[in-house]
């Protein structure tokens, strides 16, 4: 496999100064010096995930997730009320009509009061909701994880791809110069009375379908090229041919699977939605609970109640309880609820799972099967290769006909296509692989994005919690 990849990279090498002048969307609207800036893998991965709007979307729920465990820790603390008022007030009651005079009194009154409450117990309400905000916390970071490393993924295929099409572009281009050639020879045997006119119009119909191949692909590649800016934000110049990290593959699809299911940032999404709703659970069973709160008030007051000149000030320390005994059921059938909900996402994470394992296995089996096909064609397009050199010797002899020509130039043409597309399908399938287990950007060197890392990770232990549950 790497002696038919250092092969390749030869020949993509030769075949980039060969398609110098095949690209001519690369060279419009551009500065020579960006024409010949050399991108490689790693920067094209590195600079689309940054900009990438996917990755900014899951990045701001993150932070936005940090506040809310903010907010859930704020329930530990106490709550600070102040109370101030002060106006006109009219009073006709007992004690106004008791005094000498009017039986009614006018008064700007004014008062205010500040009143301290801390939670003392909540049923655990406090303690489960930053467990479930923290646990969303780390929910969150996996999916920025997960969804780096799918744009990553994305921004791969979209490079390979690019490159893919330039590989076909030259080839096809090679074809229609080879027909050409053909066509210049049967037109001189034409002249020369050798040649017939079907066999001249034969060589143009074949021409005209090379041509067509040719325009096909150079279509595919300003598709190629337009996804790639989609993806990565700027144009594709020059793309350096990446190192294929084989290397960072079990040696079997078993292993392989066996580390996808470890490592998956996709399920690990899953694992801490399991701990989410675990904390939702135990969270609802603090209604069942009376809530005690430690309050702290101070009044003080003037002119109030129609009495003037009264000055009041008040002070009081109490324990407020409050329990509720019966809600017809509701809390009960809330508790079970969630028990259910628990339940489900356990369920949803073992589906997870299953299709993380299928995707390997899948994946797996294309790039073992694309690079078997790849040395394959590869030998094919050597051998038509040589074919294609005796039948023009052996046709210019009258010993074979200008449709076997014709036939083995298209095999010729065939073979290579296949060739380019077979490797580069297994090239893809590594990266998937490395995806698929969440290594694609630690392997490609690519600084992870610092929303994915968790607050404080020596905290946290899903796996071993997952256990426990």
């Amino acid at each position: 496999m790497s002696i038919r990849f250092r092969r390749f990279f030869l020949a993509s090498a030769v075949s980039a100064v060969l398609a110098a002048g095949a690209f001519p969307s690369l060279a419009e609207d551009k500065s020579s010096d960006v024409e010949h800036r050399v991108i490689s893998l790693r920067e094209a991965v590195a600079v689309g995930i940054a900009t990438n709007p996917q990755y900014g979307v899951v990045a701001a729920s993150r932070r936005a997730t940090d506040e809310e465990l903010n907010q859930g820790k704020a329930l530990f603390l106490p709550s600070l009320d102040l109370n101030a008022d002060a106006g006109y007030e009219y009073t006709d009651d007992v004690g106004t009509r008791a005094g000498s005079g009017d039986d009614t009194e006018e008064l700007l009154r004014r008062q205010a009061g500040i009143t301290l409450t801390q939670m003392l117990f909540d049923g655990f309400a406090a303690h489960y909701e930053v467990k479930r905000q923290e646990a969303r916390v780390v929910s969150s970071a996996n999916r920025v994880r997960e969804t780096a490393e799918l744009v990553g993924l994305n921004i791969v295929e979209s490079y390979l791809e690019v490159m893919r099409q330039r590989q076909l572009l030259v080839i096809a281009r090679q074809n229609v110069a080879d027909h050409v050639g053909i066509l210049d020879q049967i037109q001189d045997g034409v002249n020369a009375g050798r040649s017939t006119q079907a066999d001249l119009e034969q060589a143009k119909a074949r021409l005209a379908s090379a041509r067509t191949v040719e325009s096909g692909t150079r279509q595919a590649l300003r598709n190629a090229e337009a996804r790639y800016r989609q993806e990565v934000g700027d144009p594709p110049a020059d793309l350096e041919f990446p190192q294929i990290p084989f290397d960072h593959l079990s040696a079997d699809v078993e292993e392989e699977v066996v580390q996808a299911i470890a490592n998956s940032p996709t399920l690990s999404i899953f694992e801490s939605d399991i701990e989410v709703a675990y904390a939702e659970a135990q969270g609802t069973k603090s209604t069942m609970y009376p809530q005690v709160d430690l309050q702290l008030n101070a009044r003080t007051s003037e002119d109030v109640g129609g009495i003037k000149d009264e000055e009041d000030t008040s002070a009081s320390a109490l324990l407020v309880m409050n329990w509720n005994l019966y809600r017809g059921g509701a809390d009960v059938a809330r508790a079970r609820e969630f028990v259910h909900r628990h339940q489900q996402t356990k369920e949803e994470r073992a589906d997870a799972a299953r299709q993380v394992e299928n995707d390997v296995r899948q994946t797996w089996a294309s790039m073992v099967a694309s690079g078997e096909r790849a040395t394959q064609f590869s030998a094919q397009a050597e051998a038509n290769s040589e074919v294609v050199k005796a039948y023009k010797d052996q046709f210019n002899l009258d010993r074979r006909t200008l449709l076997d020509v014709l036939d083995a130039q298209n095999e010729l043409f065939v073979s290579r296509s296949n060739t380019v597309n077979s490797e580069f399908l297994e090239m893809f399938a590594v990266f998937r692989l490395l995806a698929l287990k969440g290594r694609l950007l630690p392997v490609l060197e690519v600084e992870p994005p610092r929303e994915s890392a968790l607050a404080s990770e020596d905290e946290w232990s899903y796996k071993e919690k997952m256990k426990a549950r």
